[in-house]
């Protein structure tokens, strides 16, 4: 009888830490969808394992994706104002997120808002 209580609390334990992994899931879809490329599952409020790995790896997509996201977005706010900014490096799996792909455009910003 103990054994058989141990393993339906462990269920109840594992359907809310799936539950919390869906609902973050939810909220970083709906984040994406609106724009907010900056929101990131926090890996800290789900268990050690696979759901926090599975959390890490999809922030770690997110900021493969919005990285050139955000810098292209910023460019063609500046074209729609009318500057034309010099080319930047291109990016490559190598660089992203290197300062190689983040100087050129926190120097232009720079630029542009002095």
């Amino acid at each position: 009888m103990q054994a058989l209580k141990k393993l339906q609390d462990k269920e109840k334990r594992l359907k809310a830490n799936e539950a919390l992994f869906r609902n973050e899931m939810s909220a970083i879809l709906n984040s994406m969808v609106n724009g907010k490329l900056d929101a990131r599952i926090n890996p800290e409020i789900l268990p050690e394992g696979g759901l926090r790995t599975t959390s890490e790896e999809v922030n770690a997509i997110i900021d493969v994706v919005a990285g050139p996201l955000q810098v292209t977005s910023g460019y063609i706010d500046q074209i729609a104002k009318g500057v034309i900014l010099p080319p930047s490096p291109p990016i490559t799996r190598a660089n992203i997120g290197s300062s190689a792909t983040t100087s050129t455009a926190s120097s232009d910003d720079e630029r542009l808002a002095g």
